[in-house]
């Protein structure tokens, strides 16, 4: 693991940039060790996770899967679908906008072609 940031008592704690043992980096703000506040976890070099951070959960922001080819931006929890969002799914070249709960489209308001992501 390394880590190249701000500390207080130990922790990272301020603004920093964590890459760990499988090469996954966090760049963004820390409180006490965890993720807390603006930030941007990069897995695996395809799965992009950016947002609000709250004691090391992503609550809101957006999911970006290369592999998998679609983008989330909303409400996150468990680093799924939930709550307020709209999900773009790049391969069907569909969007899907409503309430999410555990990654499952509960209410839809909208659902129209979309261009492909770069």
């Amino acid at each position: 693991m390394e880590y190249n940031g701000e500390k207080r008592s130990g922790n990272f704690h301020g603004k920093g940039k964590l890459i760990d043992e499988n090469e996954n980096t966090y760049e963004g703000e820390f409180q006490l060790g965890e993720f807390h506040g603006q930030g941007k976890f990069i897995v695996d070099g395809n799965l992009t996770c950016e947002g609000k951070w709250v004691r090391g959960e992503l609550i809101e922001g957006s999911m970006r899967d290369k592999v998998e080819n679609f983008l989330y931006e909303g409400e996150i929890k468990d680093f799924k679908r939930h709550g307020k969002g709209i999900f773009f799914n790049y391969e069907d070249k569909r969007k899907f906008e409503g309430y999410w709960e555990d990654n499952v489209l509960e209410d839809s308001e909208d659902d129209w072609e979309v261009e492909t992501i770069e």
